[in-house]
């Protein structure tokens, strides 16, 4: 039995019947303040029954209407004092801490927990003890005070341990599970939050329960599971409203919000943050108001109302330092510093962006660290691509527009982002940290590590949650399920036999009757079509055995086809895996024993060669695997200039025509050529072409591009003097790592990527050779 409960009952044991005091115990919310009232003028055979009775009351209050809460305890404290009754001065001041915990006036809750903490230590009373340090946790974790948090919910346990309560392990559990979620462990958060829902239920505890779901649900929310958060929460406010649980309500309310809100579904979002907001106020919980303005805020930025955004992030941020709720307060600098860069304003985003990230790094918010850094990197980013405002072009401030310069923090800070991302499986702002550092690198005009982390970001698209946390957590959930098994399987076998017994006497007979009914009318039919079905069923099989023979000689013809590509490929991958691990492998062994600056050089140039190749067949056999398995679903197009598009992907690769003297000729028809393609793929098609054009022509050899177009296609022709195709790749279909001549430097992978490239775009590819010599490549796609 949990706490509220054991009291309530010692009350009413004194005043009432057993039989009254068990339904008054199941009573909850408004429902059971009524019945506690109702009580109290009742007449008292000891006074300290009725502080005991006004200390419950106000305890009651606390989610309900916290002023109520605080005069009830403070009348339950002015008896106590006069009967020198220490332990209801204790509950007194417990259960006026909790009031002014909800309305978030933390101080003065701080100031009676204190209190109550000295006198039930004082009287060693540690159940009153255990419930203290429960609370005076939930005060520190709302200041972002995560080691003293984690103290006190551990002493809570202690104290709940030496007074035999393990039913109330549930808060304690429930609110481990808040700690861990805000540092960014899910598993753990959710295993915490499922032990608190079932200690809860068993106790049948509605408040701990609600808390527990809407805890689960703030799992499944950072995953995303988004309907399984959804469900989650209504589940919890069902709970909050059979309880009369406001400031619980006003939660959930905004958790749902929050979930429509991610979901661009504003409209719903706002709907439900009002509802959040009323409940807050209701409650006088200023954090939780503030959070709804936070939200609202957020609504604002994204519909691009930034002024109204604006307004309200600095309505949150007054509250938060109002209520000094410090992680909070680096949350709403990080949403300021977002809507400042949306206005151009520079100086003001740097200035609360900085504050964020130090305030964040202070109290180990790593999620909040990764927000801070992600918006400093656009921030420096847009400061060389946006327009400033008229603040920012004051002289003051023109040290702030040194592109160069910028570009290298828009760089750095995103960098950084990667890496806590990537710690903290944050998919989208660890892919807008990627965006941010290709884009800074194209316009510095490295081209090579703009595409690398152009693909980076397309990598992590396929992979939006750690696969570790994802198994972790379905083990949870399985665990959660077989122990909810169990216990339903306990209640049936305890119930079957009588149920046997009470089934059979009463249709045992009518059973017996229809059975025998259904017995002679399935024969009937039967006998009666069987003639018909067995002759549907021999044409049918006919059918089938005809089809089945043409299906296994095209599957012989398509398995012999796979198994020789097969046996390529295991031979390429062996060649294209081993080759530069041992590159990587002999230059290390080197390295360790080596001091010479001339040998530590050569060696880590061979590494550098040796990854790049690797990372460079990895890069390729993923995106085939992509394309292979999504097609076009993966591409995100956009009407392109064909024509310049293959120039600039030419003027790429001029140190290399340089190097080997190749002559470049590119012709383009006067027509406009623009086509709807995804830019990074199709450069990444062109590059395959031209790389492999330039590796196999001659010195000071020509190749020739030409750019037309006919009807409604584009057409690009890559025409080179190399040593053309092989026959047997000209007389055979085109699959990965086949194998001849003009593909040798990539096994076949370029060609056949290339391939994949064109279909997605609903386009082909053409390979020929040449009556003159050489070998030509041609994409034709969709204008």
């Amino acid at each position: 039995m949990n706490k509220s409960k054991l009291r309530i009952f010692t009350v009413l044991l004194v005043l009432l019947s057993i039989q009254y005091s068990f339904c008054f115990a199941q009573k909850q919310g408004q429902e059971k303040i009524d019945s506690m009232l109702t009580a109290l003028k009742t007449s008292f055979k000891t006074d300290t029954a009725k502080v005991n009775l006004l200390d419950d009351i106000a305890w009651e209050y606390q989610d309900v209407s916290p002023d109520e809460g605080i005069s009830f305890a403070l009348q339950g404290q002015k008896l106590a004092q006069k009967l020198s009754f220490a332990k209801g001065i204790c509950k007194s001041y417990l259960s006026m801490g909790s009031c002014y915990y909800v309305k978030s006036d933390y101080e003065k809750a701080l100031l009676n927990f204190n209190k109550a903490l000295d006198i039930s230590e004082a009287i060693n009373d540690k159940s009153t003890s255990a419930t203290i340090y429960l609370n005076l946790g939930n005060l520190s974790f709302n200041q972002s005070d995560f080691p003293k948090t984690i103290d006190f919910y551990n002493k809570a346990l202690k104290a709940l341990e030496a007074s035999r309560e393990f039913g109330r392990f549930a808060s304690v559990y429930g609110n481990l599970g808040n700690v861990y979620l805000v540092k960014g462990d899910y598993p753990k958060s959710l295993d915490y939050q499922l032990k608190s829902l079932e200690s809860a239920e068993k106790s049948n505890n509605l408040k701990v329960q609600g808390n527990a779901l809407v805890g689960i649900g703030n799992v499944y929310s950072r995953i995303p599971d988004y309907p399984k958060a959804i469900d989650y929460y209504y589940k919890s406010l069902k709970i909050f409203e059979l309880s009369g649980n406001k400031k619980g309500s006003a939660y959930s309310y905004g958790s749902v919000g929050v979930i429509y809100y991610r979901q661009k579904n504003y409209k719903n979002a706002i709907d439900n943050f009002c509802l959040a907001e009323k409940f807050s106020i209701l409650v006088g919980d200023k954090r939780g108001t503030g959070i709804t303005y936070t939200n609202i805020g957020n609504i604002y930025t994204d519909q691009k109302l930034y002024k109204k955004a604006l307004e309200y992030h600095l309505k949150a941020l007054s509250v938060f330092k109002l209520c000094n709720s410090r992680s909070n307060i680096a949350s709403a600098q990080n949403n300021l510093g977002n809507v400042y860069t949306e206005l151009n304003d520079y100086p003001q985003a740097i200035f609360y962006y900085k504050n964020a990230y130090d305030l964040n790094v202070e109290l180990g918010i790593k999620s909040g660290t990764l927000y801070s850094l992600k918006g400093m990197g656009t921030l420096y980013l847009k400061m060389v691509t946006g327009v400033s405002s008229s603040k920012t072009a004051d002289p003051e401030f023109k040290r702030l527009f040194n592109n160069e310069e910028n570009l290298g923090y828009a760089i750095k800070y995103s960098r950084m982002a990667v890496v806590l991302g990537k710690e903290l499986n944050e998919s989208d702002p660890m892919m807008e940290a990627y965006y941010n550092i290709s884009k800074s690198f194209r316009l510095k005009n490295n081209w090579e590590y703009a595409l690398l982390y152009s693909d980076s970001a397309r990598a992590l698209q396929d992979s939006m949650f750690n696969s570790e946390n994802e198994q972790k957590i379905a083990e949870i959930e399985a665990r959660r399920v077989d122990d909810l098994h169990d216990t339903e399987m306990k209640i049936i076998n305890l119930n079957v036999k009588n149920q046997r017994i009470a089934i059979a006497a009463i249709s045992l007979g009518l059973l017996l009757m229809i059975l025998f009914a259904l017995l002679i009318y399935r024969s009937l039919m039967i006998k009666k079509k069987y003639n018909n079905l067995l002759e549907a069923e021999v044409q049918a099989r006919t059918a089938e055995l005809v089809q089945a023979n043409k299906s296994l000689q095209k599957a012989k013809e398509e398995v012999e086809v796979l198994d020789h590509a097969k046996s390529e490929f295991l031979n390429i991958l062996y060649h294209e895996i081993r080759t530069p691990l041992n590159g990587i492998l002999g230059s290390v062994d080197i390295l360790k024993t080596s001091d010479s600056p001339d040998t530590t050089k050569m060696m880590v140039d061979i590494l550098d060669q040796s990854v790049h190749r690797l990372e460079t067949f990895s890069l390729k056999t993923l995106d085939i695997s992509v394309l292979r398995t999504q097609g076009n679903k993966v591409l995100r197009p956009h009407y392109v200039d064909i024509s310049k598009l293959v120039s600039d992907v030419c003027d790429m690769h001029i140190p290399a025509f340089q190097k080997k003297g190749i002559f470049l000729e590119i012709n383009s028809s006067g027509t406009e050529c623009f086509a709807l393609v995804d830019e990074s793929y199709f450069i990444k098609c062109l590059n395959n072409i031209i790389e492999n054009a330039i590796h196999h022509s001659p010195e000071n050899g020509k190749i020739h591009v030409e750019t037309f177009k006919h009807e409604a296609l584009i057409s690009i022709n890559v025409i080179d003097q190399g040593q053309g195709f092989t026959k047997k790749l000209l007389d055979s279909p085109l699959i990965p790592f086949n194998v001849n001549n003009h593909l040798v430097s990539d096994s076949g992978l370029g060609l056949y990527l290339t391939s994949l490239i064109a279909e997605a775009h609903k386009g082909s590819l053409d390979i020929g050779n040449n009556e003159a010599g050489g070998a030509f490549v041609k994409v034709n796609i969709p204008s």
